[in-house]
């Protein structure tokens, strides 16, 4: 009888031991939340329904009602803490990315959303619940897919981002990312809820999921060693596909040409070569080791980790690299699709992390960070 009270009380001490903030029981720390933040038993209190329409696995909301902030910024409204991607009113940005940030990691969708502003989807993706679906296929996209009104941009599934690409419809979002909020699995790529940010599909016909290190908050606090970590590939010449585990390789699903050659069966001679002269802006190829122009930011062999521009490695440390080496082709300074765009959204066209179209005279020069003799 002692020895079970001893393992009574020791389950006990670790279970409150795990719900102290800052105690996250998954990635997400959506266990750090009481139940009823995300659920509801019955969708009724108080003789009204509790949204407006049904939501699969008891959901009170769907993606966009769960990750939309309705002021102020941050990642904590109301004592529910979770990564906010849209905020209602205009959140500000942070050109510099420096210190605290408006905006978390992948920007937010304010600036393409319906309303006021009036919608520029030059901003980013117009995801269903967010923006109206014009009809219109993803720049660069080989498939030629269309999405519009009735086969929306969604946040997961079938036509998302996240999640392992099940689901049909919009209120089946849930279905491709089934059990990820939940999870304590290390991001391995063998699933959506064990890839970074739930990000899982197709690359080389072969399905995985992305791999990269979290920031708990999100960069809403960020520096050179308070940071997300991206996973770039150190590409060769002759390869031209970069496999699932690369953030990179996310984007080229739908903006497959912009990425050379992917799994899209791409046969253009011109368009496999993966060397000079460039006829679009490589990604996954490491710009150590390749001379006096790419210095990055401060310059010298041994450089300081931008923020604002920040370059994807092949391993991750912790903390994260406060500088890298570009001594030589290393893996630590990759180039990705990241390095320069934001995944949500910002105030700038394609999504850009700068104000590169008010540069000279204002806002700020991003290409000059790697460019660093030419800027």
């Amino acid at each position: 009888m002692r020895q079970n009270q001893t393992v009574w009380i020791f389950t006990v001490l670790i279970v409150l031991g795990l719900s102290l903030p800052g105690r996250a029981w998954s990635r997400t720390v959506a266990m750090q939340q009481p139940c009823a933040n995300c659920h509801t038993m019955h969708n009724s209190q108080n003789a009204a329904t509790v949204t407006g329409a049904r939501q699969d696995a008891l959901m009170k909301g769907d993606c966009v009602g769960c990750h939309t902030r309705t002021s102020g910024v941050g990642f904590d409204e109301g004592g529910i803490i979770k990564p906010f991607v849209w905020h209602i009113a205009d959140p500000g940005y942070n050109e510099m990315a420096v210190s605290t940030q408006p905006t978390l990691a992948g920007g937010d969708f304010y600036w393409v959303a319906d309303g006021t502003p009036l919608r520029d989807d030059l901003k980013g993706h117009n995801v269903a619940g967010i923006a109206v679906q014009v009809s219109r296929t993803a720049p660069g996209d080989l498939a030629v897919k269309v999405y519009d009104i009735d086969n929306p941009l969604t946040c997961a599934g079938v036509n998302g981002c996240h999640g392992d690409g099940t689901g049909t419809q919009v209120q089946q979002q849930v279905v491709s990312i089934w059990g990820s909020h939940h999870s304590n699995a290390p991001i391995d790529g063998s699933s959506p809820k064990a890839s970074y940010r739930m990000l899982y599909g197709r690359s080389k016909n072969v399905l995985g999921g992305v791999l990269g290190a979290e920031d708990p908050d999100w960069e809403y606090t960020l520096s050179a060693t308070d940071r997300n970590q991206y996973k770039g590939e150190l590409r060769s010449l002759s390869d031209a596909s970069a496999s699932a585990a690369f953030i990179s390789s996310s984007c080229a699903r739908c903006h497959s040409n912009f990425h050379n050659d992917d799994d899209t069966g791409n046969t253009g001679t011109a368009d496999l070569a993966f060397a000079s002269p460039w006829i679009r802006h490589p990604v996954d190829i490491d710009i150590g080791g390749r001379g006096s122009e790419y210095a990055y930011g401060t310059g010298g062999l041994a450089a300081n980790f931008q923020v604002q521009t920040p370059l994807g490695s092949e391993t991750f440390t912790n903390p994260p690299r406060a500088t890298l080496n570009l001594d030589a082709q290393n893996g630590e300074a990759i180039i990705t699709c990241i390095s320069c765009h934001r995944a949500h959204g910002s105030p700038y066209d394609y999504s850009l992390r700068w104000n590169y179209q008010a540069w000279p005279g204002g806002g700020y020069n991003g290409c000059g960070d790697c460019h660093t003799t030419k800027n």
